[in-house]
């Protein structure tokens, strides 16, 4: 649902995209040139439904794999998206990460069937 609508949204200036479904959990991802990354926050957002809650944290890091750092992040957003009407939650992760060359991910995590909602709150859909 909301994966498919913000990589749909992304398509035109995206170099890679992949979707993978478990039952009713969906993960997304898609790699960029390194220059589009407020154009690429800005899409996002635009897809998401202002009358739901939304958090977002801007940072830099690293990514370090088994102890090791593997890569810089130079610019991160991390979103947490609850959509109350679907009562799911979406959480979309943008960084700028740089080794020998620079480039821009999106990781998107939606979950329809979070345990954030009740059983009550899912039956009023």
């Amino acid at each position: 649902m909301f994966t498919e609508k913000i990589l749909e949204e992304l398509r035109d200036i995206s170099d890679e995209q992949k979707i993978r479904r478990n039952r009713e959990y969906i993960v997304g991802f898609a790699t960029f040139f390194s220059k589009n990354f407020e154009e690429i926050l800005k899409r996002v957002e635009k897809t998401l439904n202002n009358e739901s809650e939304k958090i977002i944290c801007i940072g830099k890091g690293e990514i370090i794999d088994s102890g090791t750092k593997q890569f810089e992040i130079k610019k991160a957003v991390f979103m947490e998206y609850y959509d109350y009407p679907s009562t799911t939650a979406v959480f979309i992760r943008l960084y700028k990460i740089r080794n020998k060359k620079e480039w821009i991910s999106l990781y998107i995590d939606e979950n329809p069937i979070t345990p954030w909602w009740s059983e009550e709150e899912r039956e009023n859909e």
